[in-house]
């Protein structure tokens, strides 16, 4: 196998930095991310190894008024399929054992890494659900960014529209200072997550892989590396296109407070003309865009708290929405011109 080069692994030099006093410290973390996305959405085993296959109704049957005694014509469903690409996500954690055996506190370094390579896998993989593209791999899935792409200029809901379905335009232009606003509705025929039909430990999996002999790359020598694997079998499937909503050009500089009456009116008009059903939609937005809304909202008073919610903790709601803060929105999409 390909060996790492001496800054794309653990070397001595390296864990020393962590030891004081002859004690390990641990480092403080500053990466980590709060993406709600991952923790609200709802998983189902597919229905193919890696794939996963079904139909959508696109028109029902439609009933006629008729005259005593007249006749009358039948009339029928239509429906479309989709196939939903499931993608393997690994990763793997390596140290020299000869580099690990010096640390102090060998278990509870090794702990710390571990979870760094647990927060950095689900930070690729929430990266992947929004903003992720099978163009380059059919291996890979499209995210919902690539789903819900082009906005209409106008309202995305008229049938002459061009754009595509449910995709509002926030009015921030095309430049690379936007974002998104995504509103969602969770469910099995909705929006949810997807794995391989024999998979039955969904989610992250780790398995301790032991000592391995790895080929040094400067001594071309074998060594002992202690070595982890994760791997995530994971897609997503929009069942029913109106389950998701994009408010897409969303502006993010400050100055743009002034203009965020747009986006709050693209908000307004999603959520109650996209959705159907009882199931609640949540509407997620990374850290900037929480506070434009709040800053242009305030003397509104849109936005309220309520503890009525399945975590019992304060949390931020626009209408009947909570708010679910998402660090791996981007404040720098390249907005895409409206249809």
């Amino acid at each position: 196998m390909a060996e790492l080069g001496w800054d794309a692994r653990y070397t001595l030099p390296n864990l020393l930095k962590l030891v004081r006093n002859g004690k390990y410290e641990p480092m403080a973390e500053g990466l980590t991310e709060d993406n709600t996305l991952m923790q609200d959405m709802q998983i189902y085993p597919g229905n193919g190894i890696l794939n996963h296959e079904g139909s959508r109704r696109t028109s029902l049957p439609t009933a006629q008024i008729i005259e005593v005694g007249a006749g009358w014509d039948s009339s029928v469903s239509q429906w479309a399929n989709f196939n939903d690409t499931i993608s393997i996500f690994k990763d793997r954690f390596d140290v020299a054992k000869t580099v690990y055996d010096r640390q102090p506190n060998k278990a509870q370094w090794r702990a710390d890494e571990e979870d760094a390579h647990v927060m950095g896998f689900g930070q690729s993989v929430i990266n992947h659900v929004i903003y992720g593209t099978s163009v380059a791999s059919a291996k890979k899935f499209d995210g919902l960014a690539v789903r819900y792409n082009t906005p209409d200029s106008g309202d995305p809901l008229n049938p002459s529209s061009t754009g595509d379905p449910f995709v509002f335009d926030g009015g921030g232009g095309t430049g690379s200072d936007t974002t998104s606003i995504w509103l969602i509705q969770h469910g099995f025929k909705a929006f949810h997550g997807i794995t391989p039909i024999n998979d039955t430990d969904m989610g992250l999996k780790r398995r301790d892989a032991g000592i391995v002999y790895v080929t040094d790359a400067v001594t071309s020598k074998e060594r002992e590396d202690l070595r982890v694997e994760f791997e995530q079998n994971l897609g997503i499937s929009v069942e029913t296109a109106r389950s998701v909503a994009r408010i897409r050009n969303v502006p993010t500089t400050l100055a743009s407070i002034a203009t965020w009456q747009t986006v709050i009116s693209k908000i307004l008009q999603a959520r109650q003309e996209v959705f159907r059903g009882s199931n609640p939609v949540w509407m997620y937005m990374n850290p900037r865009s929480i506070y434009l809304l709040g800053e242009s909202a305030r003397e509104k008073q849109n936005i309220v708290f309520d503890k009525n919610n399945p975590w019992d903790i304060m949390m931020n709601r626009f209408g009947d929405m909570p708010i679910r803060k998402m660090d791996a929105l981007l404040n720098t999409e390249t907005g895409v011109a409206a249809a």
